[in-house]
């Protein structure tokens, strides 16, 4: 079995390791996490917007097929920059509802 990233994985681990050190700092990591919502909506629409958010969900579901190796990638650069937003909390929702949901609530 080989466990090496591909070249897409690793071009995918290398955008959002470059979005974190240009976007989140440590003291602005503290500002989101000490904010009403305790965390960043603004950061969250730019983790969606670079595709971090669809990885993690079936084509069928509106995402991009992620695998066991793509999760970890994207789970390996937020824990780096210990990221306060809630990506676990939405990869067991978005499951939830993609296993058990209707199509209305796919969507």
């Amino acid at each position: 079995m080989d466990f090496n990233h591909t070249e897409d994985r690793r071009l995918f681990a290398d955008t959002i390791a470059k979005f974190l050190a240009d976007n989140y700092d440590y003291m602005k990591r503290n500002e989101y996490a000490a904010s009403q919502d305790g965390f960043s909506k603004d950061v969250w629409n730019q983790f969606a917007e670079l595709g971090a958010l669809a990885v993690l969900f079936d084509e069928n579901a509106g995402g991009f097929a992620g695998q066991g190796f793509d999760i970890a990638v994207v789970f390996e650069e937020l824990g780096k920059a210990i990221v306060v937003e809630p990506f676990l909390a939405n990869l067991m929702a978005g499951r939830f509802i993609a296993d058990l949901g209707d199509d209305e609530q796919e969507t």
